[in-house]
């Protein structure tokens, strides 16, 4: 290569209508260990336009799954066909427990008593949950 050769940078891409500058602007979401996009995109879209509208949360790929931070502590994530819901007072946990499908979260072996994992195959599955996940989002402090 030229040693005088400059890289040149190449103009943004035009916004797609509706979109801003100030609008986050994320890449698309590959596939990992314990989620998977084209199964969950819609019910990941439908948490996100909650969840993302809450100060300081802030999605990250992490263990294999789509985590969302507030902060530097999580609070939730998705894996494929479920949500895991991490800081939950003992009350709250053991309502979720007896919700039908939930059950503790289980990761190459080992189970966590205290996050519970809950069925979600669509969107409309969420509505339910997100009274819980706020409360796990507030208990993940500021």
């Amino acid at each position: 290569m030229d040693p005088n050769h400059r890289k040149v940078a190449r103009p943004m891409p035009p916004l797609k209508r509706g979109m801003s500058m100030s609008a986050p602007m994320r890449p698309a979401i590959r596939d990992l260990k314990f989620y998977r996009d084209a199964t969950m995109r819609a019910s990941r879209e439908a948490l996100e336009a909650t969840v993302l509208a809450w100060p300081g949360v802030a999605r990250k790929e992490m263990m294999g799954c789509l985590v969302y931070f507030r902060g530097k502590r999580f609070f939730a994530f998705l894996v494929t066909g479920g949500l895991v819901i991490t800081k939950l007072p003992d009350a709250d946990r053991a309502a979720l427990a007896k919700r039908r499908g939930a059950k503790p979260f289980a990761m190459s072996g080992r189970t966590s008593s205290k996050w519970v994992q809950l069925p979600v195959a669509k969107p409309a599955d969420l509505k339910p949950l997100l009274p819980y996940v706020r409360k796990s989002y507030e208990a993940s402090g500021p």
